[in-house]
């Protein structure tokens, strides 16, 4: 090995190396930089966005909206209770439209100009105050960048109860 070495290192020596150019270094930058702006919470990560995301949750006993920055973090929330609305009646379709119109309400005190930038609308959910929330920001006016669902949903799910014999 040596002797292949010895008569071989003026080639070996001649043979350029290879060299980094600029935009590799900067691509590498701009991956780093991604990765350092990811907000990370304990369950997820959440990769920041263009636009504000409001989260919908529509349960059968209530609706609640979320507003979140480009990086993850609420800016205001509502719910059919905080609107005052009791009981029976924050599993409304009624109680969805609220509680969204008191968020936008919040959203525009503390933001102003959501309108122009657009939201990203998550859904979780089937209840009646879905569709309604949804309405309330169409009426609004806000832009709607995207629409996605992320109702988790059972794929056989836990092993039942064993059956009851009588």
């Amino acid at each position: 090995m040596r002797i292949f070495q010895r008569a071989f290192s003026s080639i070996i020596d001649n043979i350029p190396k290879p060299s980094y150019t600029d935009a590799f270094h900067a691509a590498i930058n701009t991956t780093k930089d991604r990765l350092a702006f990811n907000f990370i919470t304990p369950k997820r990560i959440v990769q920041p966005t263009n636009s504000f995301t409001v989260s919908i949750t529509a349960n059968r006993n209530n609706t609640l909206c979320f507003l979140f920055d480009k990086q993850g973090k609420a800016i205001c929330w509502a719910s059919a209770g905080t609107v005052g609305l009791k009981k029976a009646n924050r599993g409304t379709s009624d109680a969805g439209y609220q509680a969204c119109l008191s968020m936008i309400e919040k959203a525009q005190e503390k933001v102003g100009n959501i309108k122009t930038q657009g939201v990203c609308i998550r859904f979780k959910g089937f209840g009646p105050g879905r569709d309604q929330a949804y309405r309330a920001i169409v009426a609004n006016e806000w832009k709607i960048n995207r629409l996605v669902d992320v109702t988790p949903i059972r794929h056989g799910g836990c092993r039942p109860k064993k059956k009851r014999r009588i």
